[in-house]
């Protein structure tokens, strides 16, 4: 009976201060979650809406883009007003046809179609921009040098105040005719006479190493 006395006396006033803050704790991760995941997460909960375009420069669309040298000009209109935007660069669908590694996922941040870079760089850019009062943005962004030759397009998805996303769009899926095609390929940066020299030694040392071969094969037989 004293030690019921005791357990009475002591212990349980602990206990629910125990569970009490334990409680409290949990509301605090709930709100903090809660709010990280106020939008959307998933391509599949969100419908494509707005206009992205890839603009032309000097009035044409290039023909490539070189990886490490060229710009890449954005701009998208219908996009909620006053929120931020993440740029993807993503794999056309053909290029990701039995390249697993490139497969389309539901999840915005597990896409691996916008991994584009060596590194897999999972944005192209991050919180680019603001979109202005007409729903309406641009932004310029430089092409990695690491960009494998491929087709790409570019995917802009607007981000709320919670850091959850709201609504997205695809330059090359939104029927939008002035958009450009994006091509790349590598930037080379050595001279016409030096690409040459290089060529010659790759073949020169194939050579040696053929007939040394052929003469070791020659001289042990």
């Amino acid at each position: 009976l004293l030690v019921l006395r005791d357990f009475r006396t002591h212990l349980r006033p602990r206990l629910h201060d125990t569970m009490k803050s334990t409680l409290t704790t949990l509301a605090m991760f709930a709100l903090a979650f809660g709010g990280a995941d106020a939008g959307f997460t998933k391509y599949s909960e969100m419908t494509p809406t707005g206009v992205v375009t890839v603009d032309q420069v000097s009035g044409v669309c290039p023909a490539k883009y070189t990886s490490g040298a060229s710009n890449i000009a954005i701009s998208y209109t219908g996009f909620p007003v006053g929120e931020t935007v993440d740029i993807k660069l993503c794999f056309t669908k053909a290029k990701i046809s039995e390249r697993p590694w490139r497969k389309f996922v539901d999840i915005v941040a597990k896409n691996k179609q916008c991994w584009q870079t060596a590194e897999l760089a999972k944005f192209f850019k991050a919180g680019a921009y603001v979109t202005d009062a007409n729903g309406a943005g641009t932004y310029t962004a430089e092409l990695p040098v690491n960009t494998a030759p491929s087709e790409y397009t570019i995917q802009v998805l607007s981000k709320d105040a919670g850091g959850g996303y709201s609504q997205y769009q695809d330059s090359k899926n939104n029927n939008n005719a002035n958009s450009c095609s994006i091509k790349t390929e590598i930037y080379n940066n050595l001279p016409t006479n030096l690409v040459g020299v290089q060529a010659f030694f790759t073949v020169f040392s194939i050579v040696v190493l053929v007939a040394a071969y052929t003469y070791d094969k020659a001289k042990n037989a």
